[in-house]
């Protein structure tokens, strides 16, 4: 019994201070070497067929917590070389966080957006990480620069939508057809749907006729239309109505039109008495277009 007594004791010990303890100081005695950042690569060209692999790493040392024991955090910045990270990224990212990861879509967007680097621009930024101790008159530790040679590049659309006569919405630009993304294919979309005999491209915003992707050299082949400069306007054409599956790929630039087996029409109501015997539209499964809903 007093063996049992005395593990009861001692568990309750554990469990009060464990619970009691300032989380500040909950860290164990991390040295005193100094906070260094370093880059998987110092010169990087923002890949754009590629835009979900990784396009940097960062990576730093815990630094010290000068023998308090006392926790450490770290805020991440970048910015352009010379601007003396008055602007760029700042990251709080809390304890125990020792890299940053950035993708190659995700960096050439802060390049282009919140730094203003123009594309096919070559620029060279400057990353640093500070080290916060959780401890009363211990100033914070900023680690070394890092510089890195970054190239940016044109973005590809992170959406698309149809437009034509053999859409289901025809020419008007604000009202397109949108497609769906295809899991795990950058930058490729889908549509399955009805289709009328006629002409269809398409767009990257709504209500916005250029850029736009037109017919390429074949069936198979994308154009991009980047402006109304641009005078080469070929279109799809469908030449006989039904049910088609489309997926273009904005990467590869490749187009697939495959007319398959499904209702030959896109628009189906509702009426009843639950809605007073008005006519109510009802949704088409954007993946099978046999399935209509209506909530």
């Amino acid at each position: 019994m007093k063996i049992y007594r005395l593990l009861f004791l001692l568990s309750l010990w554990v469990t009060l201070f464990v619970g009691c303890a300032d989380d500040n100081y909950m860290e164990l005695d991390k040295g005193s070497s100094p906070l260094e950042i370093t880059a998987s690569s110092a010169e990087i060209e923002l890949d754009a067929a590629n835009p979900t692999s990784e396009a940097l790493k960062l990576s730093w040392t815990t630094g010290s917590n000068q023998g308090t024991n006392a926790g450490i955090s770290y805020t991440f910045q970048m910015d352009l070389q010379g601007n003396n990270f008055v602007g760029g990224v700042s990251i709080d990212l809390g304890r125990g966080v020792y890299e940053k990861i950035y993708k190659n879509e995700e960096l050439n967007e802060i390049l282009l957006n919140n730094f203003g680097v123009e594309v096919n621009k070559e620029v060279v930024l400057e990353a640093r990480v500070i080290a916060t101790i959780a401890a009363e008159g211990i100033e914070p530790e900023i680690s070394n620069l890092q510089r890195l040679s970054v190239k940016t590049h044109k973005p590809i659309t992170k959406t698309l939508y149809m437009l034509g006569d053999a859409t289901p919405n025809g020419w008007n630009a604000g009202e397109a057809t949108e497609m769906r993304p295809i899991s795990n294919v950058p930058k490729g979309f889908t549509w399955t749907g009805s289709l009328s005999p006629g002409n269809v491209k398409f767009i990257t915003t709504l209500g916005e006729f250029a850029p736009s992707y037109n017919k390429g050299e074949s069936d198979t082949k994308l154009y991009l239309r980047e402006s109304f400069d641009d005078p080469y306007d070929e279109q799809f054409e469908i030449t006989e109505g039904g049910t088609y599956t489309v997926k273009v790929n904005l990467i590869t630039m490749t187009i697939s039109i495959v007319r398959g087996e499904g209702p030959e029409y896109s628009e189906l109501w509702f009426v009843g008495n639950p809605t007073g015997w008005s006519f109510q539209p009802m949704a088409v499964n954007p993946v099978d277009p046999f399935i209509f809903h209506y909530n």
